[in-house]
């Protein structure tokens, strides 16, 4: 298990993307936190932290919205408190307050 014990937070881990990596990275040892607007995916079916927990594997959800620098700093805080450390941030979820555009015309503020 290549994340054995290794603490991770995944933006947007409810549905698509975000989700399937939080599946793979809980199978793979990592305890996840998941950070999303809603437990419910957008595909249908179970909620992702009780898929992980289904399948073995360890994960919290914490609502979050990304484009709330307090959101964030809340999962990021209550990661750090629960396991001592924050080993993996993986950045996903994307809001919908800004249109598409590529990365090297990106602001911070978009960002």
């Amino acid at each position: 298990m290549r994340l054995h014990e290794k603490t991770a937070i995944i933006t947007g881990a409810s549905s698509g993307l975000g989700r399937a990596m939080a599946r793979r990275f809980a199978a793979e040892g990592a305890h996840v936190f998941l950070a999303d607007m809603d437990t419910t995916p957008r595909e249908g079916g179970a909620p992702t932290v009780e898929v992980i927990a289904e399948e073995g594997g360890s994960a919290t959800f914490m609502r979050c919205d990304v484009s709330r620098w307090e959101d964030v700093d809340a999962v990021v805080s209550a990661a750090v408190a629960a396991r001592g450390r924050l080993d993996i941030m993986v950045n996903n979820a994307m809001t919908g307050r800004y249109p598409p555009k590529r990365l090297t015309d990106t602001t911070l503020e978009h960002w």
